[in-house]
């Protein structure tokens, strides 16, 4: 049986104990615009790729603690970094937007609920030691190979440190379908490549402070330099399964020769959001969340569950601290 979503949501918390965010509780929001490329309104029908969009950006670590003083928020911590995308159509005056695109470092992730949940499990930290059992987590990946990959590819981004938000590629990790006008469907797998990449290294210069990706977003934003993003799709080959997320797909064709990805748009981000909590905490980043021509692999197990999991989440996070009927002027 799978758990309900309060319960995956309580498996997740008991990593950090944190009621803000059960994970990716460290971020910052920016303001930009989306603009689409002319293939996209080939493949898609949806609004996003209709015109230019503005959008919410929010980057992320990956761990669940904001403000716990015994495990202080340190982008020098290695972690799985996360970049969140907004859009707010014309007309839409929700402000949480018409449509999500959630997004990691991480290029793989858990192929059933069942797989997160044991990971979740093993992970959690010892009643009696306060920190993980990695032993038993190996031992338990060992049983079960697809999870291993998952958990083989999160040790490599642990064992690297990120220049900076703006140089990472980030992964959407799931299959969606993108609709045209004409009822042509397309599977396909996004991925934001940043324009300036700034590749991983081994280590950090000393001094750096504990805040140091947040710190390098705001000069970024504040002198004029902002962070762009090139939108990609890629598209499965015949040996790429749609619904296994933990492995990436190859995009080759039968004879193996590459199968191209599509130029979907770019994101210009220029400016940091005034109102961090109102703005961009207190809203919530669902990758369910989706306009007309846009819809999710029907036997994806995992985003079914995180529908469902972040509307938990989000309402527990409003519930300790409700958003005011009316915003002061």
């Amino acid at each position: 049986m799978e758990p309900v979503p309060d319960q995956l949501v309580d498996e997740v918390s008991a990593q950090y104990g944190a009621a803000h965010r059960a994970v990716h509780a460290v971020g910052i929001g920016l303001r930009g615009t989306f603009a689409p490329s002319p293939e996209a309104a080939t493949l898609s029908s949806a609004a996003i790729f209709a015109g230019p969009v503005p959008v919410t950006g929010r980057f992320s670590n990956s761990v669940g603690f904001p403000v716990l003083p015994q495990l202080q928020p340190d982008d020098r911590h290695p972690d799985v970094r996360g970049f969140a995308v907004k859009f707010h159509l014309p007309g839409d005056d929700d402000p949480e937007g018409s449509m999500d695109m959630i997004a990691m470092t991480l290029d793989r992730f858990f192929d059933t609920v069942s797989d997160f949940q044991g990971f979740l499990r093993h992970v959690a930290p010892d009643p009696h030691t306060g920190i993980p059992d990695k032993n038993g987590l190996m031992a338990w990946a060992r049983t079960h190979p697809l999870a291993l990959e998952v958990i083989l590819g999160y040790q490599k981004i642990q064992s690297m440190h990120d220049p900076s938000y703006a140089g990472l590629v980030f992964h959407g990790v799931h299959t969606f379908h993108y609709t045209a006008a004409d009822g042509t469907d397309t599977a396909g797998r996004f991925r934001w490549e940043p324009d300036t990449p700034e590749p991983p290294v081994t280590s950090l210069p000393a001094g750096t402070p504990p805040d140091y990706l947040r710190r390098d977003i705001t000069h970024r934003m504040r002198d004029g330099e902002g962070a762009g993003f090139t939108l990609w799709l890629d598209h499965p080959g015949p040996d790429d399964q749609l619904d296994r997320l933990s492995a990436p797909w190859t995009s080759k064709a039968a004879d193996g020769t590459p199968i191209p990805p599509t130029r979907m748009g770019h994101v210009q981000l220029g400016a940091l959001v005034a109102d961090q909590y109102w703005d961009c905490e207190a809203l919530a980043f669902n990758p369910t969340r989706l306009v007309e021509g846009v819809s999710v692999d029907p036997h994806d197990q995992i985003i079914a569950a995180r529908r469902v999991a972040y509307d938990v989440g989000h309402t527990r996070r409003t519930a300790i601290r409700p958003r005011p009927s009316r915003l002061p002027n």
